[in-house]
């Protein structure tokens, strides 16, 4: 069949939003709590706060009666993907001083997750960008500047927007633990992130219209980062915003009873791209 499909996508959705009726500011706010809160943590994808965003987001596609896609018996759409177990990282950071000691760092609890499957570095250590060995050493940066090392260690408060900075690994460490690498010669880190196989969902439905020939396609994503130890990351920008703009007009297009030729095709998705490939870490 030869459908036209209109495509909008989160940054629209507020312009659609301003020609609505009604008053959504009390209801995008709760389902922006919602996204946002412990329950969810995160949303990574594999994890129990995702599926938890998921089953709310399901919840009120069914509410407002939207139909499953076509060949589906469900609003919930199957694929599988690479997800990481972020309870079951082993990871290790272990620095060693000039007079010979040495202290270790654990994923999770001390510093957050590599998440490159290079299996981590190794090497010397320097906080230098002016070292004439630069490129073959470790660089320490308490300001988030990275020359040209073989890898980088980052002050940071929060994890990586990006896991890798071209092919090299950079590394997200927390003040408490950065302050104590402070004058190491070498840093080790070891442990390739720990990933599982799973099947996950997207959430997606129809609102049929009078002629169903064409078609106004209406989706946000859903995942984020997770939490690491006791620190989660709630990404309201990334997207749960997103995520409830696009809850809101389904919903104000569900009760208008949708009089348009075209069909709404209304979708939350992850992203996918927490997979062994051309991955990235984001905040």
């Amino acid at each position: 069949m030869n459908r036209k499909i209109a495509i909008l996508i989160d940054a629209g959705l507020g312009l659609l939003l301003s020609a609505c009726g009604g008053e959504p500011a009390s209801q995008l706010k709760q389902d922006l709590t919602f996204l946002c809160s412990e329950a969810c943590w995160g949303r990574l994808p594999g994890s129990a706060g995702n599926d938890a965003a998921q089953d709310y987001v399901a919840g009120d596609f069914e509410e407002a009666g939207l139909d499953p896609l076509q060949g589906f018996d469900s609003l919930l759409v199957p694929y599988d993907q690479t997800a990481f177990d972020m309870d079951r990282q082993e990871q290790t950071l272990t620095a060693v001083f000039p007079d010979g000691s040495s202290k270790t760092f654990y994923a999770g609890a001390d510093f957050y997750p590599y998440l490159g499957l290079d299996g981590g570095f190794s090497g010397e250590v320097t906080a230098d960008p002016a070292d004439p060995d630069l490129e073959d050493k470790i660089f320490l940066s308490p300001d988030g500047s990275m020359p040209d090392s073989r890898a980088d260690v980052l002050q940071s408060v929060t994890a990586a927007a990006r896991i890798r900075r071209g092919n090299r690994p950079v590394l997200h460490c927390p003040p408490a633990v950065f302050e104590q690498l402070t004058g190491c010669s070498a840093l080790t880190l070891k442990g390739a992130p720990v990933t599982q196989e799973k099947t996950l969902y997207n959430v997606a439905g129809v609102l049929p219209g009078r002629s169903g020939k064409d078609a106004l396609l209406v989706t946000a994503h859903f995942d984020h980062v997770g939490g690491y130890g006791d620190v989660y990351y709630p990404g309201a920008f990334d997207n749960a915003s997103g995520t409830a703009l696009m809850l809101e007009v389904m919903r104000q297009m569900a009760q208008s009873g949708n009089q348009a030729d075209y069909d709404y095709y209304i979708r939350r998705l992850q992203r996918r791209r927490h997979g062994p490939t051309g991955q990235r870490w984001y905040c």
